[in-house]
């Protein structure tokens, strides 16, 4: 009639784990990006800036976007995390 479905805590963790890594990485390399388009927007001001710029902005975008999803997985996760949780410990309860 129900199936359980069994779910390894501990490998919803190391996944919450990579992805702060992942999500930590991804923000220094683009704070280094930033950083460096600025350097190279006081000196570089010409038709080809004006071309890439719009591209930069978009791929900037993408990044705000891929930022976001990724810090809504990780709630995601950890309430999934203390879902699992609770209920073991209201099994353990029963028992």
């Amino acid at each position: 009639m129900f199936d359980l479905v069994k779910v390894d805590a501990e490998a919803i963790k190391d996944i919450v784990v990579s992805l702060q890594k992942y999500l930590e990485d991804l923000r220094r390399d683009w704070n280094q990006v930033r950083s460096s388009w600025s350097d190279l927007s006081l000196a570089w001001n010409d038709q080809q800036r004006q071309k890439f710029e719009p591209v930069y902005m978009r791929i900037l975008a993408t990044f705000a976007e891929s930022e976001r999803q990724t810090e809504s997985f990780i709630r995601f996760l950890n309430n999934q995390l203390t879902l699992i949780e609770q209920r073991k410990s209201r099994l353990n309860n029963l028992q």
